[in-house]
């Protein structure tokens, strides 16, 4: 029977915590490394003047859903009421620093501005863009429930879908392509157990010694103090 207590904490809640932490982090982290990486943009500037709004910003908000998930669970008289994440998404993140940041410090630069005088300027044109995106997501709201309606689940997920694709499965596959021997056996443990959906605990540990022994294979000096080549470590 359902509980119409509502409880400030769950045992999933430690697990969702340290998921969106770090998935913020990175995010931020990301913006950071391409923006100075890729554009040339200074970062002390990012880390003292874009950093410390971002997270207010995504801290400001998780409260507000944290508030509305009492105020929805206290209305419906529910105890299973989840607040919604809220955080930076990665299509966003590439989409505002190759189309609107870091474009628009190499355009600073152009007209003849210092590092300094062009941090500000794409700074602030980041503002804007997040405040108009803001108005225009506030405007269009109340067509949300059709769009949900008329739009299937998977096409309104297709873009978290991509993503996920390239960072969580392409990116790894290539380390596997890279070591195939031991890759794919591990890989054929993986798809064992989540496609084919059978128990691999006993299959896993006898198979250790032999992922061990084909990693071995693939790269010699790896157990024995010498680099595959025959070199020293």
């Amino acid at each position: 029977m359902q509980s119409d207590r509502y409880h400030w904490a769950a045992t999933g809640d430690v697990n969702a915590f340290f998921g969106l932490m770090l998935d913020n982090i990175a995010g931020l982290v990301l913006t950071v490394v391409m923006l100075s990486g890729i554009f040339g943009f200074p970062v002390d500037f990012a880390l003292q003047y874009m950093i410390p709004g971002t997270a207010i910003g995504v801290l400001v908000g998780d409260l507000m859903y944290f508030w509305l998930a009492f105020r929805l669970a206290g209305k419906e008289k529910r105890g299973d009421v989840t607040a919604m994440p809220l955080g930076l998404d990665t299509p966003s993140t590439f989409g505002f620093v190759f189309f609107i940041l870091g474009p628009s410090y190499s355009q600073g630069l152009g007209m003849g501005m210092d590092e300094t005088d062009a941090a500000f300027r794409t700074w602030h044109i980041g503002i804007w863009c997040v405040v108009m995106s803001g108005i225009l997501k506030l405007g269009l709201a109340p067509l949300s429930h059709w769009v949900r309606k008329v739009v299937p689940r998977a096409g309104l997920l297709g873009s978290l879908a991509a993503i996920a694709l390239v960072l969580i499965s392409f990116i790894p596959l290539m380390d596997i392509f890279a070591h195939p021997l031991p890759g794919m056996v591990a890989l054929s443990i993986v798809l064992t157990s989540l496609i084919a959906r059978q128990q691999c605990d006993g299959l896993v540990q006898e198979r250790q010694q032999t992922v061990t022994l084909l990693d071995t294979i693939d790269d010699p000096g790896r157990f024995s103090g010498t680099t595959g080549h025959g070199e020293s470590i």
